[in-house]
């Protein structure tokens, strides 16, 4: 395999991620605006106002970001399967994938979050072990979505 053609899919998936995590920015938008004009207006009544929005549109963050954490894998791994961005971008079918297979794709949330911990843990030797930990978690990582496309597409798994 050619490296440019791993590093344009790379860029594939990068875009996919982009385009799913633009409502994320969006919520984090009306917070960050309203701390910069809180910080310049010193007023207490502003930081009473900015915690409210930053609780409330945090709530929105989190929501999302267990959504997100669901429906990427899917749409990854139609990227790396289709060698295109439109796989993981479209949507119903991602989501259908999803919906349809959801305890898989609950599965795939808990393994990814336990092979994020998993990566961390290489911070413990003076940030040494990061290069054997990260590595290690994004195959990981990549396994389980593998996993779950098979899964979703009715295809014998390992």
């Amino acid at each position: 395999m050619e490296f440019g053609a791993d590093l344009g899919r790379g860029f594939k998936a990068w875009v996919v991620g982009l385009v799913y995590a633009f409502p994320m920015i969006l919520f984090y938008l009306p917070i960050l605006i309203l701390g910069l004009v809180a910080s310049d207006s010193g007023e207490q009544s502003m930081a009473v106002v900015v915690a409210i929005a930053g609780i409330c549109f945090g709530f929105l963050i989190l929501l999302y970001g267990i959504v997100m954490g669901l429906m990427l894998p899917a749409a990854y791994a139609r990227v790396a399967v289709e060698d295109s961005i439109g796989a993981g971008l479209a949507f119903a079918e991602v989501f259908r994938m999803v919906k349809n297979n959801f305890v898989t794709y609950l599965l795939i949330l808990g393994g990814t979050l336990a092979a994020s911990f998993v990566a961390s843990l290489g911070s413990i030797a003076c940030g040494i072990g990061i290069l054997v930990t990260v590595p290690y978690s994004f195959a990981i990582m990549g396994h389980f979505y593998g996993q779950g496309y098979l899964e979703a597409k009715g295809l014998k798994t390992l």
